[in-house]
Parts: C-alpha cells; structure tokens; sequence
C-alpha cells in the first residue's frame, strides 16, 4: 500500500512539474524550416530585442533546416543598462494585440519585446527572418497588415519578462470606421514567467472594414502561452543567396 501511494505522489508531483512547465512557457523545443534548401548554411537563431548591434542568441539550425530553440536563463550580460533601459516596456505594449482594459492589470511591469526570430550568419550578420505560424498563408499579411488579408490561424512571438506575470481576461472594445463599426475580442490567458516566453496569437475571426484598398482585420484573438510547438511550421525569408 505505502508503495502505491509513493507512486502516485511521484506521479502527481511530476504532472504538476510539466503542467506548470508548460504553462510558463517552453525553454527548450525543436523543429524545422520548411522551405529549406541545401544551399545554406548553418546559422544561429537570434532575436534584435535590443536592436541589430544586440542579438541574442537563442538557437541553431543546421545546413538541413533542423531547428534547436534554447533560451537562455538571462540576457546576456553584455548588453549594457542603459541599452536595456531604452527597450524596456511594460506588457500592453509588448503585446501584438492590446487593449485599454489590461494597462492596469500590467502596470509597474518590465519587458522586452523579443519579436521575430531572426537567422545570423558570420558573414550575413541578419540572414534571414523567420517565420512560426500555423498557417504559411498568414506571413503575407505579418509583413504588410494595411494591404494584405489576415487569415485564421495562429502566428508566435516572444517577449522577456523580468518578473512572473499572469494575465487573464476578457477585453472587448469597438473600433468606429466610416462605413461600420466593429467589435474586437481579445481573450487573454497568459501565466508568463520571468525569462523569454513564446507567445501564441491565434486568430479566431475577421471583419472587414468597409473601406476600399483597406485589408480587414482579426475581432477575435486569443492570447495564450504557446504549448504546442508540433502545429508550429517555419518558414524562413532570406535576403541573401551567398554566405562566403
């Protein structure tokens, strides 16, 4: 009987250790770049948090597009106090999708936007950007949100948080346009912990505007720890063919 109920303690204990893992975010995960050719190098996965002259590093790929994401416990430690103290924000405006509702809720706290990861190359110092997403059809409108249309799917970014942050609400809010108005959604369920986080933004509806040459945009997103790094697909956007 005692050796039933320590395995079951074991056990129990190690299910709250992967649930509390996960909900705080992963630190370390695999995947791989589906648009890989093998015409290119092996390059490190950064993030200009602190501008081009700052990466840092948090990954590799390999010349077959195998990817290895692991963060960091800190920053690094050269990136100097001031440089940090001009990128410092507080989450609201860390946050892709933001709200009035949650100022209060994040205020006093201190982040970093980590944004899109980024490839670097010795000699290609920002090779590439690279893109997870759910869906490869909603990268177009990532890089030009004005012209180009959103689709349903999820898109990640990650932020550096300096202290444990949870976040969960509702915010609803309307946006007046000359033809209609429309109403946004955002479900925020957030349990960030301090160190990098990935973010997942998952678009659950969309509405049009109702003005000409203008895309329509999400009214319902949700925003959550990213949990599951298999629906993830990379896709890098190259801005160099030679690495020599």
């Amino acid at each position: 009987m005692q050796t039933k109920m320590k395995t079951l303690l074991l056990f129990l204990q190690l299910f709250f250790f992967i649930s509390s893992f996960t909900a705080s975010g992963q630190q370390s995960f695999t995947g791989k770049i589906e648009n890989a050719t093998p015409d290119k190098p092996a390059m490190d996965i950064v993030l200009f948090m602190f501008g081009l002259d700052n990466p840092v590093k948090v990954g590799t790929v390999d010349n077959k597009g195998n990817i290895s994401i692991d963060f960091p416990e800190e920053l690094p430690d050269t990136i100097a106090p001031e440089t940090k103290e001009i990128f410092a924000t507080q989450l609201p405006f860390a946050l892709f999708f933001s709200c009035p509702d949650i100022t209060g809720v994040a205020e006093g706290t201190v982040v970093y936007k980590g944004g899109y990861f980024s490839l670097s190359h010795q000699n290609r110092p920002w090779a590439a950007t690279l893109f997870p997403v759910s869906d490869i059809g909603l990268i177009p409108w990532l890089e030009d949100r004005y012209y180009q249309n959103p689709i349903m799917a999820s898109f990640y970014e990650v932020i550096y948080c300096e202290q444990n942050i949870d976040l969960t609400t509702l915010c609803k809010e309307s946006i007046s346009y000359t033809e209609n108005t429309i109403d946004m959604e955002y479900q925020y369920t957030l349990r960030l912990k301090k160190g990098f986080n990935l973010i997942e933004y998952k678009i659950e509806a969309i509405q049009e505007t109702g003005i000409s040459d203008t895309s329509p945009i999400p009214s319902v997103v949700t925003i959550s720890n990213a949990d599951d790094m298999d629906a993830i697909l990379w896709h890098a956007k190259y801005y160099y063919s030679q690495f020599n």
